[in-house]
This record gives C-alpha cells, structure tokens and sequence, in this order.
C-alpha cells in the first residue's frame, strides 16, 4: 500500500514539471510574437516621422526658393532653391535650426540630410527646366531629394517601411535600383502654376485676369484703381465726381490710372438774373484757358441779357456750374 502510493505521487510530480515546461515555452512564444509586433509598429512609426521631417525638409526648400525670387533684383532660376541642401542651415535660422555637424553627431538635432537607416546622406541636386503652360514655355526651378534605398543599403525586408511612407509624397517616385527621388517644385507651380490665385489675396497678378464673359465678380467689399501717381481710386465712391460751382471757381482734376487723361463736362445749373435784366436766349458754361493748370480747371459762365431799362445786350456771369469731372 505504501510502495503504490509512493509511486502515485512521484508520476504526479513528473506531470506538474512538464506542465510548467509547456507553460514556460508557451508563455516565451507570446513574449516573442509581441516583441516583434512592437518592433514593427515601432519601425513603423519611425518611417511615419521621417516622412513628417522630410515634408518639413520641402517646406524649407520652399521658403528659400520663395525668398530668393522676390528678393530685387531676382536671382537667376537657376539659382532660385540653396546649391546644397545643407545650405538651409544659417545662423539667423530662417529656414533651419542653425544644426553643425558636431551638433548632430553630439544628437543635439538633426541635420537636412541626415537619413536614419545609413550612414549615407540625401542625394540633392538644383536645375531648371523648360516647361509648356498653355501655349508659352517657361523656365521653372527644381530641386531633387534622392533617398539611398537600394538593396546595397539597406535589405528588402527593411527597405517597404521606408519606401512605402516616402512614396506618398507628392512628385515622389522609385527608380530601378532601388532609391527612391522626390522633385519639388514652387509651391504656386504645383498649384496650377505662376497664375494660381490665392483666396487670400497673397499673389498678385501678374497679367490681365479674363473671368470668360460667363462669370462675374460678386460681393466684393470695395475695388480699387491705381492712378498714375500712386494714389487708389476708390470705384465705391464713384468713377465720376460732381462738383456745382459758379464763374471763375476752379475744379481739380483727378488722378488718373495710366494710359487715361482728367476730363471734365459742363452742364447749366441756376441762372441768377435780376428783374432789370432778361434772357436772350444764350446761356454758356465754358472753361477759361488762362485759368487752367495742370491741376485744375477754372470754370466760366456766359449769359447774355438784354436790359429792360436801357435795351442794352450784355453779358452776366451770375450763376451755378454743374462739372463732371472723370478719366477717360
């Protein structure tokens, strides 16, 4: 009875070890199936934020070349985006954090072309091109990021992380080796190029806009013209003034946009006429030769009356002037 027991209980030890095995290599399977899928997502991850400093990365080249094609006078096309991508980096930071070498190695930041998956940098090149838009041929700046991505880099297995978040970018494509060139571009040239009009009022025209006769421009708070000597004409306040005025007043001229004159018409208003006098008929506002500038017209009043006392004709100057003044 006691030698069965014994071994009941030594078959019941054996048992309860290989469970805890079973559980052991069990329990190590489930630590390396999350390890990897942390890896991945933290690979993941990793490739999503690259992308994110590499749009950061255009948005600089963008302010640059911005800056340098409205800078007086403007720079050649070819010289519109930075020689090399580290030039982005300046002590005044305007596009970059002002990042050294020795800064990035101490990984105090990040420079423009660091790439994290190699010690190898960005390709970067600057060009023109000649472009079609409409019937006219442009020249337009480029600059190119080449991302290195062939398999002498980096493996395949590591490679789709990377490339499949590069490629999502806008002019991005891969080349047969393996890497993978992002073109960019002025920013107003990839939205329908030099004449894209911002909502916001940014970008000047630069040519006369044609709305097609099928549209008009509505809503508009106000809309001004540029004289010729640099002051606005307000169309809300008229395109023709109106002055009422009597003989020998002067009436200024207005400013006007180029390529028009100052004008000016005459109509009757009141004519003033005591009840010694009586109208023959001829009533003439006119404008007086020598009091007329090149600021102001001097404006005249002809009324002939004939004298119910005497009979004598003679001229009174007693009156109202209405003027138009306008360009034209």
């Amino acid at each position: 009875m006691y030698a069965g027991g014994l071994r009941m209980m030594k078959r019941q030890r054996g048992l309860g070890l290989l469970d805890v095995l079973f559980a052991l290599a069990l329990l190590g399977l489930i630590y390396a199936g999350a390890a990897k899928v942390l890896m991945t997502q933290k690979e993941t991850n990793a490739a999503q934020d690259y992308r994110v400093r590499i749009e950061q990365v255009i948005e600089a080249l963008q302010k640059y070349q911005y800056q340098q094609r409205t800078i007086k006078p403007p720079v050649a096309v070819i010289d519109e985006f930075p020689t090399e991508l580290n030039d982005l980096v300046t002590t005044d930071e305007q596009f970059w954090i002002n990042c050294s070498e020795t800064d990035e190695a101490a990984k105090r930041c990040i420079r423009p072309d660091s790439v994290p998956w190699t010690r190898e940098r960005i390709g970067y090149e600057a060009g023109h091109k000649s472009i079609t838009i409409g019937t006219e041929l442009r020249d337009v700046a480029y600059a190119q990021l080449t991302f290195p991505l062939s398999s002498s880099v980096i493996e395949p297995i590591y490679r789709a992380k990377w490339a499949t978040e590069l490629l999502k970018m806008p002019y991005a494509k891969a080349q047969t080796n393996g890497d993978i060139i992002v073109t960019v571009y002025d920013p107003l040239l990839s939205q329908l190029y030099d004449e894209f009009l911002q909502r916001d009022g940014s970008v000047a025209l630069t040519d006369d806009w044609d709305v097609g006769g099928d549209y008009s421009i509505t809503n508009a708070h106000d809309v001004t013209i540029l004289n010729s000597d640099g002051t606005q004409k307000i169309v809300s306040q008229g395109l023709v003034d109106i002055y009422t005025v009597q003989h020998g007043d002067k009436v200024r001229k207005p400013s006007c946009p180029e390529g028009t004159q100052p004008y000016i018409a005459l109509g009757l208003g009141k004519i003033f006429i005591s009840k010694d006098y009586q109208l023959t008929g001829s009533q003439k506002p006119y404008i007086e030769p020598l009091g007329t500038d090149d600021n102001y017209w001097q404006v005249g009043l002809e009324v002939r009356v004939k004298s119910l006392i005497t009979g004598e004709l003679t001229i009174r100057n007693d009156g109202e002037v209405t003027a138009f003044t306008q360009c034209k």
